[in-house]
């Protein structure tokens, strides 16, 4: 039987509850559950961008859910969300996206935080898109404190157009950058960031990227191509898109990631690490949460731990309320298929998974060993001249 922990909801803010949530990983299991902070909605499965990572875009006739089974789906409120990412596909497809977001939005009352993740392809229409949520939050904020729109950007000039299969790519994603650059005057909400898929054809690129981040104000983060017969149905490219182990782009990526590893000040740097022993033939040392903090609810109404571990299902929001699904049998089979064999040698950044508190302990541990270092090193004697 699962014990509910139910403390974690009522916590005050995000901060607190992702603080909360590091303290308690250790202990958090199948049997042991809090609902969900981090709530990742796909809200289409069309997608305009030609990816060689990912192969969304060849599908066909995938359906699109109606704004009044959004309004079943989300019918009952999600009191435990304080993180909200809309995704997709691409989101931005949906001439109906601000009402949808509202939709979401409104079952979500204690969220804090919002993502929009798009391509940036469609300049006007992201445009238009954002400006039309930031208006409506405006109106009626609720507890939403910042609202982010993370643009992809797999190189510089026509590396981007190559990678994302469409020329003139690179020139809309600047556009885009500038339009949401001015709307922030507007909307101070609002934050743009970066996110980078690191793969052979790019890798040469990684250290541009910084560099077109750092000189934009940009945070930019980076992950390896994931391999995937179910989201991003790219395995049958697996060898012209994936790292091959000991060639010299693979170890032209290790050194990149471990670089990030030692530099990069965030939380992302134990997950940099990760990436750089994995991609070394190792094991993930994280406790990935995705699944106990954090799930996913497909295009379909379909809820999985997270994209990369979609054999299984939790159940469906169409059919079922979210606790039913959250802590019913079906749920509890998958987190143990996912924890065994899906998350071990995953590359996926987790998403805003909070850091284990012995990370933290060893972190600080490191810290002071350094500064008891330095403060026990012989001092050059004073000259008596």
């Amino acid at each position: 039987m699962t014990t509910r922990i139910e403390f974690i909801d009522k916590l005050p803010s995000f901060a607190a509850v992702t603080n909360t949530a590091a303290l308690i990983t250790p202990f958090v299991n199948r049997e042991r559950l809090a609902r969900p902070f981090n709530l990742i909605v796909a809200v289409t499965r069309h997608c305009n961008s030609r990816c060689k990572m990912c192969h969304i875009w060849q599908e066909k006739d995938t359906p699109t859910l109606s704004l009044d089974q959004y309004r079943t789906m989300f019918r009952l409120p999600f009191p435990s969300v304080r993180s909200l990412t809309i995704t997709g596909g691409e989101p931005t497809l949906r001439k109906d996206l601000p009402e949808l977001f509202e939709i979401i939005r409104a079952a979500c009352p204690k969220v804090e935080h919002a993502m929009l993740a798009t391509s940036g392809l469609n300049v006007q229409r992201t445009l238009e898109h954002v400006t039309s949520i930031l208006t409506n939050v405006a109106a009626a904020p609720g507890k939403l404190r910042l609202f982010e729109v993370q643009i992809s950007l797999d190189g510089i000039d026509e590396m981007h157009d190559q990678v994302r299969g469409i020329h003139g790519f690179f020139t809309k994603v600047e556009r885009v950058l500038a339009g949401l650059a001015e709307l922030h005057q507007q909307f101070p909400m609002l934050r743009v960031k970066l996110s980078t898929v690191v793969m052979p054809e790019n890798v040469g690129h990684v250290q541009r990227l910084r560099a077109f981040a750092t000189e934009r104000g940009l945070p930019i983060h980076f992950s390896p191509v994931v391999l995937s017969g179910t989201y991003y149905s790219n395995l049958e490219t697996a060898e012209m898109i994936g790292f091959v182990p000991g060639s010299p782009a693979s170890q032209e990526a290790q050194s990149f990631f471990e670089q990030l590893g030692e530099e990069d000040a965030s939380a992302l740097r134990y997950y940099y690490r990760d990436v750089r022993a994995m991609m070394g033939g190792t094991t993930r040392s994280r406790t990935c949460m995705m699944g106990f903090f954090s799930c996913v609810v497909e295009y379909s109404g379909d809820v999985y731990a997270c994209v990369n571990w979609e054999q299984q299902s939790f159940g469906n929001l169409l059919n079922d309320s979210f606790d039913d699904i959250w802590f019913g049998p079906k749920a509890h089979a998958a987190r143990l298929a996912l924890r065994e064999t899906g998350c071990p040698t995953c590359p996926s950044m987790c998403y805003t998974q909070p850091i284990n508190a012995g990370e933290l302990l060893a972190t600080k541990a490191r810290r002071v060993q350094k500064r008891a270092a330095a403060w026990l090193a012989p001092r050059p004697k004073e000259s008596s001249i």
